[in-house]
């Protein structure tokens, strides 16, 4: 049993095994086995683009799927573009576009195109450049400001004007340009003369190619007196003074000549010029005459004029006169020489001017080109005295003679050993508590102080003197009374010219006695005596600080005070003054003191001869001066170096001077090549005391010139240099 179920078993597995055989083979013919298709490697692009915002950006070379690298430019403005690609075959994938933020200069952009077979890759190359930003040429100005005058948005190449202030040598200038990157250059802005002055701004823009020019001309305020030329004479009475004016606006412009009331000019505002008539016939013929001439815009703003003119047209008789200068009013000498100097005044020179001064007669030497003398004495009986008096007598052809005197202290001397003394009796009156009695005694011939005794008065009616170190010889005791300050008017206004005629020889003299009277007569008519006083404008004074005004009697000897003022400074620079006296000559001496009449103890400014007059039965109106230090001024030529070499088309001169007051400075050129000195006016600048100018030397040949300058301060001094360099032709 057994046996038979294994065969059964082992045919029905082969029975199964045949039938799957023959099912197999029966699927075979009905579907036959097809080898698997292979994927594609094309990895071209069709097209590649690049938008920047909607512009198409052109390669280079043009696209072809066969070429991998490419240029791309673009402008400065474009910072992004969008790249888009197209693959030549669907089903290849594309990498390495979309948005691209571009830097200045070549950005690299890659494609990457990877075929459908999944391992063959084509990389495009794109070099994409952005260009710099272009630099403006722009050269144009937003606003421009000179000066005070603004101008916006200025037309490049069209005069424009403006106008500054009579002291500005320097025009200040603003310039706003409408691109910030240009470039603005400035000339011609310095050294600005009176009148018109060709300024330059130039504008290069932010290229450096484009350029634009903006021509200015700057107006310096300022004034011209064409008629009458500077320094020469005026011969009539009546004369017209003619000038012109620079600035858009018309000035206000007053003259002053000699003393005379201020006289205001016709302005012709159109043609900008100015005249005026002066009536000069109450004015004294003579040399250095001033006439000032001011110009005045408001606002601190003026110009001045200042010449000196010999004045030939007065109807009334020359004035002659003759001043110390040196030894200063009341100055300590010491030297037993003793240098006296002065100048004179009038149309003609004198024959002779003899200084007296104790017992000694000396001719002064004259010079007649600066109107000066100068002599050299050793005084003779001369005592040591806080008071010796110097007299000047000047003499003309005609015999007509003018005197001057000058008080010093003088210390030079051994003592001389002799006195005079004796008592001085006064009638009866009552006295002010400020009077003092002055007795000295003099030599007769030259009427100068050889000793001297000065005593404050009181009650009592007879005053005992002495006065010592006098020498022997004949003399003439004077006397008069005084208010402490030295006017003869004040207190009892006694006086004895001539008390006594004395001869001291080899001993003492005793019993001097004399009586002291008041002059007799009724009281004169007194005028007034008036002006104004300028003080320097960058000194500063103590608050007690002062100015005081003298007026002096010359027809007396020694010169008598007739009035005087002491007048408080403030924060003013010029102050009016008033005095009064009858018909006689005078001078006025004026000086800074501490409101007690102390000179030494403030501020050392003055003018010992401020003013020489004579009031003749009518006011004297204008008698102006200046107050100034007691220091010797300067100019001085610093350019060109003295036998230095110069060349050039131009010569630039240049210096410096001293002193308060800002000079007129004027310079004169000459040479063997020069046919005419040239000559001209030049720039002062008042801050720091330094002048320029320049010379056209042009036509100039090789040569050493001679260059002069002269410098005149308001208050008349004058103060000249010169000096010698080489001019090299440069061929």
């Amino acid at each position: 049993m057994k046996k038979r179920g294994c065969k059964s078993a082992l045919k029905g597995s082969l029975g199964a095994l045949v039938a799957l055989m023959l099912s197999l083979a029966f699927v075979s013919c009905v579907n036959p086995i097809v080898p698997a298709k292979e994927k594609s490697a094309n990895a071209n692009l069709s097209v590649i683009t690049i938008d920047a915002s909607g512009t198409d950006v052109a390669l280079s070379p043009s696209f072809s799927a066969d070429v991998v690298e490419y240029k791309a430019t673009v402008v400065n403005s474009v910072a992004s573009v969008s790249i888009t690609a197209t693959a030549a075959e669907s089903s290849a994938v594309v990498t390495g576009t979309g948005a691209k933020t571009l830097e200045i200069g070549a950005n690299a952009v890659s494609i990457a195109v990877t075929a459908a077979d999944g391992t063959t890759v084509k990389t495009y190359a794109i070099e994409i450049t952005r260009a710099a930003p272009q630099a403006s040429s722009d050269a144009s100005l937003a606003s421009l400001v000179v000066g005070g005058t603004t101008f916006t948005a200025p037309v490049a190449g069209t005069t424009l004007t403006a106008e500054v202030g009579c002291s500005a040598t320097v025009a200040t200038i603003t310039s706003t340009p409408t691109d910030a990157g240009a470039i603005v250059t400035v000339s011609g802005n310095e050294n600005l003369v009176p009148g018109d002055n060709a300024v330059t701004v130039m504008v290069t823009a932010a290229d450096g190619v484009t350029k634009a020019t903006y021509p200015i001309n700057v107006i310096r305020h300022g004034l011209t007196l064409t008629s009458p030329a500077a320094n020469t004479a005026i011969t009539t009475a009546s004369f017209t003074l003619k000038g012109a004016y620079y600035g858009s606006v018309a000035p206000a412009i007053t003259i002053k000549f000699a003393g005379l009331d201020a006289v205001n000019a016709t302005v012709d505002a159109t043609a900008k010029t100015w005249t005026a008539t002066i009536d000069g016939s109450s004015v004294f013929n003579g040399e250095g005459t001033t006439l000032t001439v001011i110009a005045d815009w408001g606002n601190a703003d003026s110009f001045r004029y200042a010449g000196t003119y010999t004045f030939a047209g007065s109807t009334v008789p020359t004035v002659r006169g003759v001043v110390i200068t040196s030894p200063a009013n009341r100055e300590v000498v010491s030297s037993p020489v003793v240098s006296v100097a002065g100048y004179y005044t009038g149309e003609s020179t004198p024959t002779s001017i003899s200084i007296g001064l104790g017992s000694t007669n000396t001719a002064a030497k004259i010079n007649p080109v600066t109107h000066t003398w100068t002599a050299e004495i050793t005084p003779v009986g001369v005592a040591k005295t806080n008071d010796v008096n110097i007299t000047a007598v000047a003499v003309w052809d005609s015999g007509s003679a003018v005197k001057a005197y000058r008080n010093f202290a003088y210390t030079g001397t051994e003592d001389l050993g002799h006195t005079v003394s004796g008592t001085v009796a006064f009638p009866g009156r009552n006295l002010t508590s400020d009077t003092k009695l002055f007795v000295y005694t003099a030599d007769a011939s030259v009427e100068s102080t050889i000793s001297s005794y000065n005593a404050e008065l009181t009650s009592a009616t007879t005053y005992d003197y002495t006065l010592t170190n006098v020498a022997d010889g004949t003399y003439v005791i004077r006397a008069f009374t005084h208010d402490g300050d030295w006017a003869f008017v004040s207190g009892t206004s006694c006086y004895e010219w001539a008390a006594l005629t004395i001869t001291v020889k080899g001993s003492d003299i005793v019993d001097q006695d004399f009586t002291i009277r008041s002059p007799s007569g009724d009281k004169p008519q007194y005028y007034k005596a008036s002006g104004t006083i300028t003080v320097p404008p960058d000194v500063t004074f103590d608050s007690d600080s002062h100015i005081a005004v003298l007026l002096f009697s010359t027809s007396t000897t020694p010169n008598v005070k007739v009035d005087s003022v002491n007048i408080q400074i403030t924060s003013d620079r010029e102050y009016a003054y008033s005095l009064f006296a009858p018909t006689d000559s005078y001078r006025i001496e004026s000086y800074v003191n501490d409101g007690k009449w102390e000179w030494e103890s403030a501020e050392k400014l003055c003018n010992w001869n401020a003013a020489v007059f004579d009031i003749a039965s009518a006011d004297r109106k204008g008698i102006d001066f200046y107050l100034d230090d007691d220091g010797t001024k300067s100019v001085t030529i610093t350019t060109p170096v003295a036998n230095s070499d110069v060349s050039g088309t131009t010569i630039a001169i240049g210096g410096t001077y001293s002193g308060y007051y800002t000079p007129v400075i004027t310079y004169e050129l000459s040479g063997s090549g020069i046919v005419l000195p040239i000559t001209g006016t030049a720039i002062v600048d008042a801050k720091t005391k330094q002048w320029s100018a320049t010379i056209d030397s042009s036509s100039f040949k090789t040569m050493t010139p001679s260059l002069r300058i002269v410098a005149q301060w308001p208050n008349g001094k004058t103060e000249s240099t010169y000096e010698n360099f080489n001019f090299i032709k440069m061929e």
